[in-house]
């Protein structure tokens, strides 16, 4: 009981400071205009289905952590209960195949959402002429404050679309995102203005370190198998097991600082290079292959 209480206290503040790191990774840039992101693809959407449409893999980091910062404001409308907000900020294709309401909004979406951390791990776009298309792969943090329960969810998913500096979101859980792109009318948006702006931001690297190193010592303790999955190869061969890195984990989350003190940026062909000294001396390589793709390299046992 006492061992599963300090797990509990240790996820706690592992959140609260995941979520102010995640609220400081961003400068908001009012001067953006929210252009979609600069990845020189035009593929046109002329047609009402996937067909021929390419997909690609986001880039932009800046777009990266606004698309993410979108959903986190999802979650804050639904925990405030405003029907209506929540309501507008849906896709109306969303809205007619489930047979929503302003009245069933809150009862059709789940609505037991408390202190919440949605982390985008992978964002593949679709873009047209003045529309743009966001399939956004990530998982979810709910601490319940009374039941001191918290929740994972390893994989929730959701479309972004943008147009004309607004979006609207249409929540893809329980959904086979290759078959519901192939059935999705592209066509039945074009006509359609959303009501929801939105603000771009600029990333600060040190802030993206910070959250970085802590989304690693959080997922330690609520999915240490893909805490696990993220380290480098030679952390991997250091530990040997994910046992023998199960049993280790409270003197890995004593010694790592979330802060860090200092960095050294290498940039290379197939991913870049931070070399970094947390706030206590330790040194903690990350090997960045895009955007919330990276491991870790920790040299301590």
């Amino acid at each position: 009981m006492k061992q599963k209480k300090k797990v509990i206290i240790i996820i706690i503040v592992l959140l609260i400071i995941f979520t102010v790191t995640v609220l400081l990774l961003v400068n908001n840039s009012d001067d953006d205009n929210n252009e979609t992101p600069g990845n020189n693809t035009n593929t046109n959407i002329d047609n009402s289905s996937i067909e021929d449409v390419r997909i690609n893999t986001l880039e932009d980091e800046d777009r990266f952590f606004t698309l993410q910062r979108i959903i986190n404001n999802y979650y804050d409308i639904i925990r405030s209960n405003d029907a209506e907000r929540l309501y507008n900020v849906l896709v109306e294709n969303y809205i007619y195949n489930n047979n929503i309401t302003v009245n069933n909004v809150l009862s059709v979406l789940d609505n037991s959402y408390e202190d919440t951390s949605y982390i985008a791990k992978d964002i593949q776009y679709i873009e047209g002429e003045n529309i743009t298309y966001y399939i956004i792969n990530g998982y979810l943090l709910n601490q319940i404050i009374v039941t001191e329960e918290l929740q994972y969810n390893s994989d929730v998913n959701f479309m972004v679309i943008i147009k004309n500096n607004t979006y609207a979101i249409y929540p893809l859980q329980d959904v086979d995102i290759n078959e519901f792109l192939e059935r999705y009318d592209f066509k039945n948006d074009e006509n359609i203005n959303f009501a929801n702006t939105y603000t771009n931001v600029f990333v600060v690297v040190e802030n993206k370190l910070t959250t970085y190193i802590n989304e690693f010592l959080t997922l330690m303790f609520v999915d240490s198998q893909r805490a696990y999955n993220m380290l480098s190869d030679e952390s991997k061969d250091l530990y040997g097991s994910l046992d023998n890195f199960n049993q280790r984990l409270y003197n890995i989350y004593q010694s790592i600082s979330p802060v860090v003190f200092s960095y050294y940026v290498n940039e290379l062909d197939d991913y870049v290079e931070y070399d970094i000294i947390d706030n206590n001396t330790n040194r903690i390589t990350i090997y960045e292959y895009n955007t919330m793709n990276y491991s870790i390299n920790i040299d301590f046992y």
